[in-house]
């Protein structure tokens, strides 16, 4: 919950000092911010011993929610595209 909290906080701070010219430069540093969160990340899994003994569990465990959640995004989408766009696939190939 307090993650969620600091989100919000966070998306509320940006929208109110989004005219501020200031935090422009935010942008340009996300990446940045990114990858270093991501090796501390990477820092905190290397050095933790039981987390590396089972990592072929949990790798495993990831390719398999990735490739649902990729399959269930392809067949929503086509389903989604099937009942709401009909009528402009038949515009476009009519034309």
């Amino acid at each position: 919950m307090l993650i969620l909290v600091i989100i919000l906080a966070g998306i509320t701070a940006g929208y109110l000092l989004r005219g501020i010219s200031a935090f422009r430069c935010v942008d340009r540093t996300i990446s940045v911010t990114i990858c270093i969160l991501l090796f501390i990340l990477g820092v905190t899994v290397g050095g933790n011993h039981e987390m590396l003994s089972n990592i072929g569990i949990y790798g495993g465990q990831a390719l398999i929610i990735c490739c649902a959640g990729l399959v269930g995004s392809i067949l929503f989408t086509y389903i989604v595209s099937t009942l709401f766009f009909k009528d402009f696939k038949n515009e476009n190939n009519n034309k």
